[in-house]
């Protein structure tokens, strides 16, 4: 299984999927969305765990700026959904999902490890949030709108999961403050 935005590669204990660009940013294209989200379905038909990763220099830049940029405001709100989906669609995968991260995770991508069970940090990983403007309304305006900096150690971000942890339940995890120590 896989596509020009990714490749998935079934080994003993989990599939892992490997964003993948020409340029090598991974970033989250509209049609690398629809994608990923096909894909996830895919799985789900024979759940099993699923790790999601990058390249040394990128797990993902998020969105191309250059796409949202062109869209109209309909096709802006239609893309929020997609990936909004698609953050729905990881954190409620059946079986555990999650991020490895090495290099720069930006933007969408950082929604991408957030929505993961679990993720784990090379030192190398970077992780870059961009300000959103807080706003308080009955729709999310981002495909997470809701996280900030703040949210991290509470969603994980960043943190390397020791196999004891790793155990847990996602909500015992949570409310133990995230998952690992740096």
């Amino acid at each position: 299984m896989g596509c020009r935005f990714f490749s998935v590669e079934t080994r003993e204990l989990a599939s892992v999927l490997r964003l993948n660009s020409l340029d090598g940013t991974n970033r989250l294209t509209r049609a690398c969305v629809l994608s990923l989200n096909g894909a996830f379905d895919d799985l789900a038909r024979a759940p099993r765990p699923v790790i999601i990763t990058g390249n040394e220099k990128f797990f993902s830049a998020g969105a191309d700026l250059n796409e949202i940029g062109a869209l109209t405001a309909p096709e802006g709100y239609e893309f929020s959904h997609l990936g909004q989906n698609l953050m729905n669609t990881i954190e409620r995968f059946p079986a555990l999902v999650c991020a490895a991260i090495s290099g720069y995770c930006m933007g969408g991508g950082l929604d991408l490890a957030l929505a993961c069970h679990r993720r784990i940090a090379a030192p190398s990983a970077s992780h870059l949030w961009t300000s959103r403007r807080r706003v308080r309304t009955d729709h999310r305006l981002g495909w997470d709108a809701e996280a900030s900096p703040a949210d991290w150690k509470s969603k994980g971000a960043g943190n390397v999961c020791d196999c004891e942890k790793a155990r847990r339940t996602r909500s015992t995890a949570d409310r133990a403050g995230g998952c690992g120590e740096r």
